[in-house]
């Protein structure tokens, strides 16, 4: 996976939209990373169980094209290069072929830890806040990009003057 993705990088332009994607409107959720190049090539990736299984843990396999792409009703992005974008690729191949556990290691999780290696920045924008989530869940990506959308619409009504 690590290579293909490599591949995608190389080809493409050298900056890059990343955004974080979350579906919350089913009873698991699912959540997973989008990358669009200038080029207006682009590529969805997330982590799933590779089969499903009694219980919580078992194998897990990435997926890309994501299968829930374009199903999000989350959603947040930041502009990077492609050198930030490079600083991925020890993600997915730390999650490629790994444990899924839908408590520890799951989708939500492996989204989170892209896009701290992507951006630098954790989902929250309260630090504090990303520090209390100690286990990663779509809805909380979810909870996260609706924070995002509040602090940006609190800074967009102070550039206008309270407007």
């Amino acid at each position: 996976m690590a290579r293909s993705f490599q591949l995608f990088l190389n080809s493409a332009g050298p900056t890059f939209t990343v955004s974080m994607d979350a579906m919350t409107n089913d009873p698991v959720g699912h959540a997973w990373i989008g990358m669009a190049a200038a080029d207006g090539s682009a590529r969805t990736i997330g982590f799933w169980p590779d089969a499903w299984y009694s219980g919580i843990a078992g194998p897990g396999k990435l997926h890309s094209e994501d299968p829930h792409a374009g199903e999000q009703n989350h959603s947040f992005s930041a502009q990077v290069s492609k050198e930030d974008l490079e600083r991925t690729l020890d993600v997915i191949a730390a999650f490629d072929n790994s444990t899924y556990s839908l408590l520890v290691r799951n989708c939500a999780d492996f989204a989170e830890q892209m896009w701290l290696a992507a951006t630098g920045t954790y989902a929250y924008p309260n630090t504090d806040e990303e520090l209390d989530q100690l286990v990663w869940t779509p809805a909380a990506i979810g909870a996260a990009a609706e924070e995002r959308k509040e602090l940006k619409a609190q800074a967009d009504k102070t550039k206008s003057g309270g407007r």
